[in-house]
């Protein structure tokens, strides 16, 4: 499993600027929160848990993975029916034929997105249908873990 990586560097810096939040770091600890560095998987996660809470999220997420034989790379073969079945509306499940369509045919190569600048990252993602600033800037912190990104952009609508 792969977590998010900080440390004592990261953690001084909160504290020091924040006395409530070093109350609240020393109360909790140390965090370890999953992450998932694949960058085509990760969108379609994300995807998938647009608009929906965590727990149908993961329920949803777990039939297209059941679906897909455990390779999402297998979405491509799927028709819209298929995946909307596994229990979200055709417009999301078109997002995410489009994602996986957009990894099948090269047009986005996930792989060589993780090298990128983050502008070229946002520019290159958000050109998807279903795929806005604030979900790449999600993927930017929470999978390829930059620590320079903080989103001023709220999921709904601009701050």
């Amino acid at each position: 499993m792969n977590t998010f990586q900080y440390g004592d560097t990261e953690i001084g810096h909160l504290k020091s600027r924040d006395k409530k939040l070093a109350v609240v770091i020393d109360a909790i600890g140390h965090i370890e929160r999953a992450v998932n560095p694949d960058l085509f998987v990760a969108l379609v996660d994300s995807i998938v848990g647009q608009q929906i809470s965590a727990k149908a999220a993961v329920t949803v997420g777990n039939r297209l993975h059941a679906l897909c034989d455990g390779d999402y790379e297998n979405l491509n073969t799927l028709s819209l029916e298929d995946i909307q079945k596994c229990g979200m509306s055709t417009r999301k499940a078109g997002y995410i034929k489009g994602v996986a369509e957009a990894a099948a045919t090269g047009a986005i190569d996930f792989a060589a997105l993780a090298t990128q600048a983050d502008e070229e990252i946002i520019k290159t993602l958000t050109a998807l249908p279903g795929v806005g600033v604030w979900t790449v800037e999600m993927l930017l912190i929470f999978s390829l873990q930059r620590p320079n990104i903080v989103s001023l952009t709220w999921p709904f609508g601009a701050a």
